[in-house]
C-alpha cells in the first residue's frame, strides 16, 4: 500500500486546459509585467526630470480625491450630520491611537 501524504489526499485536481489558452495566459502575464515595469520606469524618470510638475500633479490628484470623498460623505444622510461624523472620526482616531498621540 503506497504512503500518501495529507497534501495528496486534499489536493484539488485541475480541469484540463488547452495548451493554447495556457500559452496565451502566460504571454499576457509577461506583457503585464513588462508594461508595469515600463510604466514605473517612466514615472521615476518624470519625477526626476520634472519634480515640481510631478508634485503639482500629485497635489491635484490628492485634491480631487479629497473633494470626491468630501462630496460622498456630505451626500450620505447619516454621516452628513456633523455630530455623527465627529463622533465617528473621534472613534476611529481613538481606535488607531492617533487622537491621544496628537494631543500630547
Amino acid at each position: 500500500m503506497p504512503i500518501t501524504s495529507d497534501k495528496d489526499k486534499h489536493s484539488v485536481k485541475k480541469a484540463p486546459v488547452d495548451s493554447s489558452v495556457e500559452s496565451l495566459y502566460s504571454r499576457l502575464e509577461d506583457l503585464e509585467k513588462k508594461s508595469e515595469k515600463a510604466i514605473k520606469k517612466e514615472q521615476k524618470h518624470f519625477a526626476r526630470r520634472f519634480p515640481m510638475l510631478y508634485a503639482f500633479c500629485a497635489f491635484v490628484g490628492l485634491l480631487f480625491c479629497w473633494y470626491g470623498f468630501w462630496t460622498i460623505i456630505s451626500a450620505t444622510p447619516i454621516i452628513g450630520n456633523p455630530y455623527v461624523s465627529s463622533a465617528i472620526g473621534i472613534i476611529i482616531l481613538l481606535v488607531l491611537g492617533q487622537f491621544y498621540n496628537n494631543m500630547i
